[in-house]
This record gives structure tokens, sequence and C-alpha cells, in this order.
């Protein structure tokens, strides 16, 4: 696998989990209890990308993908893209590699 691959993103992610922590995940968004599956949905949200385009490089449905945007939202406690994108961005998640 390479990091170029939809699925790198998604792989660390689950490693880290794997490994009992989230890597440079802030304390915050530690505490939040992402799933690895969501964590990967939010680091494309603070790409940039739309839940279609989240949908295809997970490979997911949207329905799926906006499913867990809600339940991102929720457990962030935040009420839009952006509140989720600024936190995500403070702690460092959706920078390129």
């Amino acid at each position: 696998m390479l990091p170029s691959e939809p699925a790198w993103e998604q792989f660390l992610d689950e490693f880290r989990s794997f490994l009992g922590g989230a890597g440079g995940t802030s304390p915050a968004l530690r505490q939040a209890g992402l799933t690895a599956s969501e964590h990967a949905v939010l680091t494309l949200m603070a790409r940039g990308l739309d839940n279609t385009a989240i949908a295809t490089a997970l490979t997911k449905s949207e329905k799926t993908v906006r499913n867990q945007v809600s339940s991102i939202f929720a457990k962030l406690g935040v009420r839009t893209r952006s509140q989720a994108i600024v936190l995500a961005r403070d702690a460092g998640i959706g920078e390129a590699s």
C-alpha cells in the first residue's frame, strides 16, 4: 500500500488505533471518541472534500458518509462542517503528508 492510495489514511488510522493511540491527535479529539472510520472522514473533510468525494475515496456510500459526518458533529459538539474542520485543522488533521 502506498501513501498515494485512498485507503492509506484509513490504514494509518486503524494502525494507530491498534497501537492504542491516535498519533498526533489533540486530546479534545481523542476524548470525542471518534472511530477510525470517522477519523478518516474528518481527515478528508479537513482536506476540503465533499461527501461525494469522501465516499469515493473511502469506497463508502454517500449515505454512510453523511451519517458519519452527523456522528462526528455530535461527538465534537459542533453544528457545522466549518466548525469541525477548524477543530481538525487545529489538531493537525488533514494536512498533506
